[in-house]
């Protein structure tokens, strides 16, 4: 009796397992057979990737918050973004654009005073360094923007430059961040030895407090090709490289309408751009930091159109960008949803009208590209235009119930707070799972006890 039992339990484990498998693979959109990107071919470059990836730098815009007041870009949320409402556990560094180059002072200012100040209406310096009573591992690192040109006249002048490192070490000192980054759009072949330079002397200043150095990269492979290639010594120093993959729509020309393609089949894509940057940082690819957008574009034709197959139908007569946040209120009503399956992300569309942008699901997808690439991790860019009050996901939309476009494990909570920031959440899920996703460790452990427990029972028979 005691033996039949068993092997029935055996059995029953064994058909669990099956099921469990198949019934993932059958919803999941990155492991099934119909997938039209992680198929057979691509597999063995996965699996002997590294899978480093378990960073997520969550990009803060205040130039944003500034040029685009609360009552002007986000009318219809519950609030405006204040630092109370971030949640810093999903993120293990935040990346504050706040500062811009001052070339006249060899120093750098903060794009709104209120950033200084211990409240004010901007996120500031003090609130920040207050999130690592939340997450003890969380690091700060400071942005700085600036024109190309003012620093590539910095970089040259030896004068000038140590002035402005000394200044930029006492400021991170004085506000307690943990880096900066050198948000330099970007250094031509021409300005590669004042980089350099620039970089390398930097990092020498920073070292001495232990604090870390990135920096943004084009990620079209020319253009970081002839000003980085071979260059032992930067790649060395700095850190962390974001990849901005945003930056691509300035390349492709329309190529692909979507911001953020995983494949556009001209090359401007993530999937070719990453492939190249690995190619050239070769050994140091760990340091690539993948930069997914929070947001979109809504774009205008002469046609009425089904979404991505406008496409090949010629240039848009409008482009305007838009956050995600804003995005997901618009196409609540009287818009119809499609998914790209090479792009591997969505579009809505309402006449002649389109949106294309990022959702949970292509963050999902991209996270988890990152991973199987062996990245150093991934970017939120940014989370001022992610969901952040709830909006949209407590709106009890089509949109927001269709499972194809939601990850469960974080709308089905009963917490309010689970539905903030979904975005960032689907990266910050998507790792916690592995680059295996959820679902196959539990079904691969129960086929290993059946299939233990079945031997064990034939041994004794």
């Amino acid at each position: 009796m005691l033996r039949g039992a068993l092997l029935l339990l055996a059995a029953v484990l064994g058909l669990a397992a099956a099921y469990s498998t198949g019934n993932y693979n059958d919803n999941d959109r990155y492991n099934n057979q119909n997938n039209n990107y992680y198929n057979n071919q691509n597999q063995q470059r996965y699996n002997t990737s590294q899978q480093r990836t378990k960073d997520i730098f969550c990009f803060l815009n205040a130039t944003n918050i500034v040029r685009h007041p609360f009552h002007e870009v986000n009318s219809d949320t519950k609030g405006p973004f204040t630092v109370d409402i971030m949640k810093p556990e999903l993120c293990t560094h935040i990346v504050y654009n706040a500062v811009e180059l001052d070339i006249r002072s060899n120093n750098i200012r903060p794009v709104d005073p209120e950033v200084e100040r211990d409240s004010g209406s901007q996120p500031t310096f003090s609130q920040l360094v207050y999130l690592k009573e939340r997450n003890h591992h969380l690091k700060l690192i400071l942005s700085v923007s600036g024109s190309y040109l003012d620093f590539f006249k910095l970089a040259q002048d030896s004068q000038r430059l140590p002035q402005f490192i000394n200044n930029v070490d006492q400021y991170l000192t004085r506000i307690k961040f943990d880096g900066v980054n050198i948000d330099w759009r970007y250094p031509e072949l021409n300005q590669r030895a004042a980089f350099t330079t620039f970089m390398t002397n930097l990092k020498s200043a920073l070292r001495n407090h232990g604090r870390l150095l990135t920096t943004v990269l084009h990620p079209y492979k020319r253009l970081v090709q002839e000003v980085y290639q071979q260059q032992q010594e930067l790649f060395d120093v700095v850190d962390y490289w974001f990849i901005m993959i945003p930056d691509l729509a300035g390349e492709k020309m329309f190529k692909s309408m979507a911001t953020a393609p995983l494949k556009a089949g001209e090359g401007y894509d993530v999937d070719h751009s990453v492939t190249d940057l690995k190619e050239i940082f070769a050994q140091h690819s760990y340091k690539l930091i993948l930069a997914i957008p929070f947001g979109g574009k809504q774009i205008t034709t002469n046609h009425e159109n089904t979404g991505f197959d406008m496409n090949r139908r010629g240039k848009p007569l409008t482009q305007e960008s838009f956050a995600y946040n804003k995005i997901c209120k618009i196409i609540r009503n009287d818009w119809k949803l499609t998914w790209s399956k090479d792009e591997e992300v969505p579009y809505a569309h309402n006449g002649n009208r389109v949106f294309t942008y990022e959702d949970a699901e292509s963050v999902k997808i991209k996270t988890l590209y990152a991973m199987r690439e062996g990245l150093g991790g991934v970017m939120a860019y940014t989370i001022d235009m992610d969901d952040y009050d709830g909006a949209c996901t407590n709106s009890g939309s089509p949109y927001h119930n269709n499972k194809k476009y939601n990850d469960q494990s974080y709308r089905s909570s009963q917490d309010s707070s689970a539905n903030k920031f979904p975005l960032l959440q689907s990266m910050y899920d998507t790792i916690q799972r592995g680059p295996n996703s959820a679902g196959v460790h539990t079904s691969s452990l129960a086929l290993v006890l059946a299939i233990a427990l079945a031997m064990i029972l034939q041994h004794n028979a």
